[in-house]
């Protein structure tokens, strides 16, 4: 059973929390229960109609019938304090719709945790899915003629007026590798663009940029004499999705993870979330990467500070980094420490090992130890305990509480790098601080 704190640390913003507290009157409520699967009830809402609420405790994954889209809403909010301030008003015997609940997620999960024969027993499917592949690669490698000459073009021309270009420059382009099937491309491309405005070393930071584009279209052209997982982590490089029940066929290890940060963005509708996870006892690091359009929210959550014990299974690759959650074995706690905390030349290291398997790993998640805030004239950076200075990207309004947090001593913090920029994303030192905020 989670505790208040937790609850309430569940919350997406205050106002959910406030108006699940105005929820808690058992008059609200009925059909209360629970077991060791979980929690449901029925609250009434402003009209005549119900909503059904349902919790899986051991997954934390939550599902209402309101039409809200704040996740989890104030009603399920509402139902953990309900279990915690008034226990003996739950009822042991589900409801369907609780059961039911619970088969769908049930058939999800076995479908991660069995090896996927299908596809590969039946030369029919096989068939299909090779000429699906290579049709997509024939219209990649086209599109990836064009960018090669496109980057040849910008630096035969000279690469110093590219601040002056305006967005359309970048986006024309862009949209030609859309059409082109690969908006991997499209996305390191945005990527690039973004860089213009980070410092005066932007023309080296775009250069190397060009580069690792390059190594990408050169890879794409060698694809066929390559092994599979590294034709597996040029597609996902070139933007082809991924099927979760690829992982089936990966590697699944279990551990008991902390979740170290979560980071969330909104382009065009779609919702990008990026849940990353260290393991205490493997010391490796996993992202749970998920997706949601049109304002939809995330079946289950993850909270920054806390851990849980669980079976991830790996997407096939050179270099295994993104999961999916397979199996879990109990509720979450609070972490009391950030796991793989190293100096910056170990975390420099280990990217190394990371880049040298998989050169087109976009974002490699890192976790230094001993962090102060020093002010360098108007901006604050952060040093490491060999006095390292780190490229970051601080929110303004959080340095004040990362002062008042550390008073003055080293910290823990977890975040990602990327194109020698580390973003911040947690920070630790007797308790936890989240550092960022979903981005659109």
């Amino acid at each position: 059973m989670l505790t208040i704190a937790q609850i309430t640390a569940l919350a997406p913003d205050q106002a959910s929390e406030a108006a699940a507290r105005k929820l808690l009157k058992p008059s609200l409520w009925s059909n209360l229960g629970a077991n060791d699967k979980g929690l449901w009830g029925e609250c009434q809402g402003s009209s005549a109609r119900k909503y059904q609420v349902l919790i899986d405790h051991v997954d934390m994954a939550y599902k209402c019938s309101c039409p809200s889209r704040k996740f989890p809403c104030k009603h399920a909010l509402a139902l953990l304090f309900l279990q915690v301030n008034s226990p003996d008003k739950f009822d042991s015997k589900p409801p369907s719709w609780f059961e039911e609940w619970q088969t769908k997620r049930n058939s999800k999960k076995q479908a991660v945790k069995e090896p996927n024969t299908a596809v590969s027993t039946d030369p029919e499917s096989s068939a299909k899915q090779a000429k699906r592949i290579a049709s997509r690669l024939k219209k990649m490698r086209k599109g990836a003629l064009e960018l090669d000459l496109w980057m040849c073009d910008q630096i035969r021309d000279g690469i110093a007026d590219l601040p002056n270009r305006p967005s359309s420059f970048w986006k024309e382009i862009g949209a030609r590798m859309v059409d082109a099937q690969a908006p991997g491309l499209t996305r390191r491309l945005e990527d690039l663009a973004s860089l213009l405005y980070t410092g005066p070393d932007w023309a080296s930071k775009i250069l190397a940029g060009f580069g690792r584009i390059k190594l990408l279209l050169m890879a794409l052209e060698r694809y066929a004499q390559l092994s599979e997982l590294q034709q597996a982590d040029i597609l996902v490089a070139l933007g082809v999705s991924q099927n979760k029940e690829a992982v089936a066929n990966g590697e699944q290890l279990t551990d008991t993870w902390v979740v170290a940060g979560v980071i969330t963005e909104v382009n065009a509708g779609l919702t990008e979330r990026r849940v990353w996870l260290l393991g205490q006892r493997s010391q490796r690091a996993a992202l749970i990467l998920d997706f949601a359009f049109g304002g939809r929210a995330f079946e289950q959550i993850f909270v920054t500070g806390t851990c849980f014990k669980a079976t991830l299974a790996f997407f096939p690759s050179n270099a295994p980094l993104r999961a999916v959650v397979s199996e879990t074995m109990g509720g979450i706690t609070a972490a009391t420490g950030l796991p793989m905390t190293e100096s910056y030349t170990k975390n420099l290291q280990r990217a190394t090992s990371v880049m040298a398997a998989n050169p087109f790993t976009w974002r490699l998640p890192m976790a230094f130890k001993g962090l102060k805030l020093v002010q360098i004239g108007a901006d604050w950076g952060l040093i490491d305990e060999d006095n390292k200075l780190l490229s970051s990207q601080l929110v303004e309004s959080k340095v004040w509480d990362l002062a008042a947090m550390s008073g003055g001593h080293g910290m823990a913090m977890f975040g990602e790098w990327q194109n020698g920029h580390w973003l911040p994303l947690t920070a630790y030192c007797h308790s936890w601080l989240d550092l960022v905020a979903a981005k659109g």
